[in-house]
């Protein structure tokens, strides 16, 4: 069963990675679908970070039906990965997830792994801009 081509060529890479027995999960675009307001993403990105060898552990998998499933990202390292891009688009994304996660995120564990990334990128305003969102977007 095809799921078009961009979800065929995630399923067909994670089973590469796989197969050589490379962990992996899958960002971006389409771990967005899963979390937030799905759009689409030429994006590609290999981990290489401590950083990012957490986010593949704390992955989990989506079925997408058809009997396929994803390894994705877990929505918190999406807001993560989100917030350290910082562009317009990333913004919007962040809403997204906190609009569609709300009370089920860890933003403890968000901000844990944020504030290093933030710190070597030296934006601290990337920090405070998503303070203001999660303040904006998840009143108790």
């Amino acid at each position: 069963m095809s799921h078009g081509a961009l979800l065929d060529a995630a399923v067909a890479a994670q089973a590469a990675c796989d197969a050589a027995g490379l962990p992996n999960c899958i960002i971006g675009g389409i771990a967005l679908q899963r979390w937030g307001e799905p759009r689409f993403t030429a994006d590609i990105v290999l981990a290489g970070l401590d950083y990012e060898a957490r986010v593949i552990e704390r992955a989990s998998f989506w079925d997408i039906g058809g009997g396929a499933r994803l390894r994705t990202c877990s929505a918190e390292d999406l807001l993560v990965m989100k917030s350290f891009a910082g562009r317009d688009k990333d913004w919007a994304d962040v809403t997204g997830i906190l609009e569609r996660q709300g009370p089920r995120l860890d933003l403890e564990m968000v901000r844990r792994e944020l504030a290093p990334l933030v710190a070597a990128k030296e934006e601290p305003d990337l920090m405070a801009q998503l303070e203001r969102r999660i303040a904006a977007h998840l009143r108790p």
